[in-house]
């Protein structure tokens, strides 16, 4: 995470999220979904990208929420 958004490295490359593509957050116990998506819908797992936790919890929410909002 910076200040332009999320890159996220998988087997199946890497991923990219800009905050201003980010409409939603849809944090679990694990991690964090950003979504594309300003209402929950089951499209969001597939077009979001998927932030785990790392015992971080609310700092990880804390600096999402602010480069989502502005």
């Amino acid at each position: 995470m910076d200040s332009e958004g999320v890159r996220k490295k998988s087997p199946f490359g890497t991923e990219v999220k800009k905050w201003n593509q980010v409409k939603s957050i849809v944090p679990d116990k694990y991690g964090v979904l950003l979504s594309p998506f300003p209402q929950p819908t089951r499209l969001a797992k597939f077009r979001g990208l998927s932030v785990q936790f790392s015992g971080n919890r609310e700092e990880v929410l804390e600096y999402i929420r602010t480069h989502i909002t502005g």
